[in-house]
């Protein structure tokens, strides 16, 4: 059985020598360059495939001396190893092919003139968009999770990303309901029946690290019982989560050349940490509990209860709260002044955890925004809180107060004081970089004057001039809480470009007006 251990790394170094082959032949200059992200990933899959070796080993020599015993529980482990080396192979393959179609684009570009260039490159996003979106699809874990991330950045991807990968808020594939019974029998120690009056077969909602279940709590002094939504974790999925990050992380080495220099180990980092913290469920509910505190007294905002006594590291039961994803609202009406409300209030809501709370929810993904009959606004899935403490929120509150009255010079201080840093230490790039951010909301600040959404044209022409300032003067260090901070209030920005409200000033103004005090 020890020779299926061998067999496994065989393939895994075929793999690795094999892809070196697989681009077409090019000019010897340009070779090294195209074919180097594809052996970066071939070299990340087979060091997480080699990490899992001496696992599949230990299986099959388990399973020999079991099956004597009539044992099943060591074939069980072999088939999961063997299944996760698999899953590796795919993945560092599909990922490498896109790394490495992207440089060998660029060394084609050179040879042909710039409209062909920008056609060709359309069509290669799409077809990568397609790759990434089956990636997710067929693998879930933190393949999937970063891909419902990026969905949501209108504002930054090219539309056939966004409109591939906005295909996997709703596409994580669900577990068989007896595998998710174990699960919840296991980490509630009893049969279901003793902590539920209903618990539905069928999920209302997949995400990348569990499943969520309808069902009806059994509660002290509540005959009836409590309507509620059961969050329940994949297994192995933190065996995944892992593999996965390892090779992202690559992924992004493999692409580090085609992007502006940066501080990519601290945005690489953060969000690790942030996709890894999803696993805890334990944080999530104080999480859950500490963002229901802080809204108790607004009738404007929900967020669910969680039940301690339905709890564990791997379940999490919360009220059910009926409500429909902020999207499909925003998408279903032709009112502005419903658009405008709405969006309006979600960002003074996150404002408000930002500047007084001190803690929020850092994935603002639209199936974690929803929307009541009533309009009253839903926070869903506190996997992911991030914490500032009073000093780093006062800086922060002092930087947009500078941008909204354009204080360049305040502006470039206080950025400093926060920890970003560019390579010649000259702020003047940040700056340009805020002042442009902030530019509809500025003009929404004129009385009298509603902002003007720039065109995509425009978008892109400002993402362009922003990549040659970052490549001028990159920023080296960014400071680890603005990671979250710009994921958040970069996916509210992309919602406010894609749905361009007209009326938003009162609900700007007034957001301002608190940040001014």
């Amino acid at each position: 059985m020890s020779k299926q251990a061998d067999c496994g790394r065989c393939v895994a170094h075929l793999m690795y020598h094999g892809m070196c082959y697989i681009i077409p032949a090019m000019e010897h200059t340009d070779a090294y360059a195209t074919i180097r992200p594809w052996v970066v990933l071939a070299d990340a899959t087979l060091t997480a495939i080699e990490r899992t070796a001496w696992d599949i080993r230990q299986a099959a020599e388990e399973t020999r001396a079991a099956l004597v015993m009539g044992a099943t529980a060591q074939q069980d482990t072999l088939r999961d190893t063997t299944r996760r080396t698999q899953r590796l192979l795919r993945a560092g393959y599909d990922l490498g092919r896109i790394a490495g179609s992207y440089r060998l684009h660029r060394t084609r570009a050179a040879l042909t003139t710039k409209k062909s260039a920008a056609r060709a490159l359309e069509r290669l996003h799409l077809k990568n968009a397609l790759r990434a979106r089956a990636l997710g699809e067929d693998l879930g874990g933190a393949l999937l999770k970063v891909g419902q991330l990026l969905s949501a950045r209108p504002d930054l991807l090219p539309r056939s990303y966004v409109d591939q990968l906005s295909h996997l808020q709703d596409a994580a594939p669900t577990e068989p309901f007896e595998t998710i019974r174990a699960i919840v029998e296991r980490e509630l120690d009893g049969p279901l029946d003793t902590f539920f009056h209903s618990f539905d077969e069928t999920p209302i909602a997949a995400a990348s690290i569990g499943q969520v279940h309808r069902a009806r709590a059994k509660v002290p002094g509540v005959p009836e019982g409590v309507d509620v939504a059961v969050k329940v974790q994949r297994p192995a999925i933190g065996t995944k989560v892992s593999d996965d990050l390892l090779l992202l992380g690559y992924f992004l080495d493999a692409l580090g050349s085609e992007l502006p220099p940066t501080d990519l180990d601290t945005i690489r980092q953060e969000i690790a940490e942030a996709v890894e913290a999803e696993l805890d469920y334990v944080q999530e509910r104080l999480a859950m509990q500490a963002h229901r505190d802080f809204f108790a007294d607004d009738p404007h905002v929900i967020v669910p209860e969680p039940l301690p006594s339905h709890c564990s590291p791997q379940v999490l039961t919360a009220t059910f709260i009926e409500s429909r994803k902020i999207t499909d609202v925003l998408s279903a009406t032709d009112d502005d002044a419903v658009r405008s409300r709405l969006l309006g209030a979600l960002l003074d809501t996150y404002v408000r955890l930002v500047t007084d709370a001190g803690f929020f929810q850092a994935d603002p993904h639209p199936g974690n925004l929803r929307v009541t009959e009533e309009g009253q606004l839903v926070l869903l899935d506190f996997g992911c809180t991030a914490q500032l403490d009073r000093e780093r929120r006062d800086l922060y509150v002092r930087v947009l107060q500078a941008a909204l009255v354009d204080d360049g010079e305040g502006l470039a201080r206080h950025l400093g004081a926060l920890g970003f840093e560019t390579r010649s230490g000259d702020t003047a790039g940040l700056v340009e970089m805020a002042r442009s951010l902030l530019t509809e909301v500025r003009a929404a600040m004129v009385p009298g004057e509603g902002p003007r959404w720039r065109t995509r044209e425009e978008l892109f022409a400002e993402a362009r001039r922003a990549m040659e300032l970052a490549s001028e003067d990159p920023v080296m260090k960014v400071p680890a809480d603005f990671v979250l901070l710009a994921r958040v209030f970069g996916t509210l920005g992309g919602l406010y470009l894609e749905y361009r409200p007209g009326d938003v000033a009162s609900h700007l103004q007034r957001t301002a007006m608190r940040l001014m005090t």
